[in-house]
């Protein structure tokens, strides 16, 4: 089923436990993110879990959106523009894909606000140095598949692998270099998801 305009006006949208405007696209067998200017950049959240997409991409900007929830699908490459398109993203899911090689995941390295990531149950998590590639393209990443992002994992991923962030910007893309991580490890690392779906805990009552 295509994301038309119609099957987005037509889904639910609330508020949901972060108090944020959530737009539910799940379990439609949607195969490409497309029409999404349909959404009037009024969310913060958009699950598009369990679906049948293979790219993350979209051809409008979305400055609102803070998350992006699209486990359980075929995805196996990501726009180069991401970070254009997502300049505010801050978490991102995508759980059970199709990611493969270390390489597919190279356009992450524009996303410079995003905080969580979540990759589990994808074959490139099984690849040699694959926690310390994804800290290379990310150094400003809290959290990387349920697990706190330790200061010393961000300077051994940028003796590996070097500056991503300077060659990104060396190319044109104007990717914005990570937080500074000089102070205590636990102060660099927000807390991890809890559920299911990888979405953040609800604040406290």
């Amino acid at each position: 089923m295509r994301l038309t305009v119609d099957l987005i006006s037509r889904r639910p949208q609330f508020i949901n436990p972060l108090k944020d405007r959530e737009l539910d696209l799940r379990g439609q067998r949607i195969p490409a993110m497309e029409n999404l200017t349909a959404t009037q950049d009024q969310f913060d959240t958009i699950d598009v879990s369990d679906n049948d997409l293979k790219k993350v991409e979209s051809m409008t900007t979305l400055r609102r959106l803070k998350m992006l929830l699209a486990s359980n699908n075929r995805i196996s490459r990501l726009a180069d523009d991401l970070g254009a398109r997502f300049p505010s993203l801050e978490w991102l899911v995508l759980a059970n894909n199709d990611f493969a090689r270390l390489d597919d995941l190279e356009p992450l390295a524009s996303l410079s606000s995003l905080r969580c990531l979540t990759l589990i149950d994808n074959a490139v998590t099984k690849q040699p140095g694959y926690r310390l590639y994804v800290l290379h393209l990310l150094p400003a990443l809290r959290v990387l598949d349920f697990q706190k992002v330790k200061a010393k994992e961000v300077e051994a991923a940028r003796a590996q692998f070097g500056d991503a962030a300077t060659r990104a910007a060396a190319k044109g893309e104007g990717v914005l270099v990570g937080e500074k991580r000089g102070r205590d490890e636990d102060d660099l690392a927000a807390e991890g998801a809890t559920a299911a779906d990888g979405r953040p805990p609800p604040p406290p009552l």
